[in-house]
């Protein structure tokens, strides 16, 4: 799929503030109006993280930050793992996050009584796939287009 950027409020539920983070930070190298792969998927999983709870606004930005610098692309099988809400650890990740510090760590320094993971591939085709159906249903043609476009 192949965004505008002026669509990424609609599909990520990121206030304008938010996707200027974006462009700034992980996704400062695009310089395209339109995104798609691997920016695309960054940009739907920093909406979702932002919505969760067990996340302040600087940790979900580093999150964000710290996943889109180990994604080369958009990885259908990439989990996330929260564990007792202060260390995040991704599929390709060999350390653990501390979202207190910022600093990564080998292992934890006890075992995590709470493990939350998500599937970030099916998130970033459930969200494309719902954001797809409701702009076609709106006004065919004027948002995101497949890929092959």
């Amino acid at each position: 799929m192949i965004c505008p950027r002026a669509s990424l409020p609609q599909l990520t539920g990121l206030t304008p503030l938010e996707i200027q983070f974006l462009w700034e930070q992980p996704l400062r190298h695009v310089t395209t109006p339109a995104i798609a792969g691997r920016e695309l998927f960054v940009a739907v999983v920093a909406g979702f993280l932002r919505k969760l709870p067990v996340f302040d606004v600087m940790q979900w930005q580093l999150v964000v930050r710290r996943l889109a610098e180990s994604l080369r692309e958009a990885d259908s099988n990439c989990l996330v793992i929260i564990l007792d809400g202060r260390w995040v650890v991704w599929t390709g990740s060999s350390q653990l996050l501390d979202i207190t510090t910022g600093e990564y760590v080998e292992e934890l320094p006890y075992p995590a009584l709470e493990h939350v993971s998500y599937n970030l591939g099916e998130l970033f085709r459930r969200e494309t796939a719902k954001f797809r159906q409701r702009t076609v249903a709106e006004a065919p043609n004027a948002h995101c287009q497949p890929e092959h476009v």
